[in-house]
Formats: C-alpha cells, sequence, structure tokens
C-alpha cells in the first residue's frame, strides 16, 4: 500500500493506494506518487496517480496539475520532473522488456487463434464431406467452437490495438507468423 500526495488535495494530506505496483519483470522507472512530465511537452506537469498492468502492458494514470483530469499514459511517454542519471537507460531497457512482452504475447494469441480456427475448420470439413456424399451430418459447428474462435480473434486483435496504440510495435495486422 502506498501513501501519496496528490495534485488537487490539500498540502500535507495524501491518498491510500490500494494497489502494489505490477511486476513487469524489468522494474518501471515510472513510479505512483512520481512528479512527471509529458515528454513532448514539459509544461504539462503532473502526479502518476497509480501504475497498473492492461494484459502484461504498463500504463500510468496520471493527474495533470491544475487541471484535475487525469489520463491514461504509457510510462515511456513521461519524464520524471527531477530524473536520475540512469534514466533513460533504465526506461529504455524497460520498453525493450515491454516489447518483447507484446511480441510474444501477440504471438501466443496468433497461434491460440489459428487453433480454433482449424478446429472450426476441421469440423466443418467433416460437415461438407457428409453433404458431398449426400447424408446429413450428425451435428453441425458446435457453439462453443464458434465462441472460441471469435473470442480469440477479438483478443488477438484488441492486444494488437493497444500495442500498436502505445507505440510499442508497429503495425501488426500484416506481420506473418
Amino acid at each position: 500500500m502506498t501513501d501519496i500526495e496528490t495534485p488537487g488535495t490539500a498540502p500535507g494530506t495524501s491518498v491510500r493506494l490500494e494497489f502494489d505496483a505490477p511486476d513487469f519483470g524489468v522494474a518501471c522507472p515510472i513510479r505512483a506518487g512520481d512528479a512527471v512530465t509529458y515528454c513532448t511537452n514539459p509544461a504539462l506537469a503532473g502526479r502518476v496517480v497509480c501504475v497498473y498492468s492492461e494484459d502484461g502492458i504498463a500504463a500510468c494514470v496520471v493527474e495533470w496539475a491544475g487541471r484535475f483530469t487525469r489520463w491514461l499514459v504509457p510510462p515511456w511517454y513521461l519524464t520524471p520532473a527531477t530524473p536520475s542519471d540512469d534514466y533513460d537507460a533504465r526506461m529504455a531497457a524497460f520498453v525493450v522488456a515491454q516489447r518483447d512482452t507484446a511480441t510474444r504475447t501477440l504471438r501466443d494469441r496468433r497461434r491460440a487463434a489459428r487453433q480454433h480456427a482449424l478446429t472450426l475448420a476441421a469440423h466443418l470439413q467433416e460437415v461438407a464431406t457428409e453433404i458431398g456424399f449426400g447424408r446429413i451430418p450428425a451435428d453441425s459447428p458446435r457453439p462453443v467452437e464458434l465462441r472460441d474462435l471469435d473470442t480469440g480473434v477479438r483478443s488477438l486483435a484488441d492486444f494488437g490495438e493497444l500495442v500498436v496504440a502505445v507505440g510499442l510495435l508497429p503495425d501488426t495486422a500484416t506481420e506473418p507468423e
């Protein structure tokens, strides 16, 4: 549990956060409570309210000073108000680890979606063969097969959009397995 003073609270007061920082394999150099600026606009200053994981990809909730608004920002788009000497190296290592996670997760989700499609295709081939021989198939594709394929493809698409949107990977839709 972490106590931090956040913009918009009275001086000397803090907000108690009911979570621990997620484990990304490599320490995220941005932490809850850090004073930060946006990398392309140093005049935009705020404080990190929390760091969390969305499917293994880091995201920070930042409350911007004087605005009382919160944004969801990838940590590599933030710079500490007073960065340490090794900050750039630590962030570079973190981004490499996040790219590795994104690549591995995309690969796993592609394989799972492909396996669901192959299972459904095999079943449809059996149905087509039965129809081709003039027989009525014993059963049609099961709803669970269709749901698994739909869920797998949606999961793959959503994660692909996430990692492209946060700048970790280029458009992944055309990359072969």
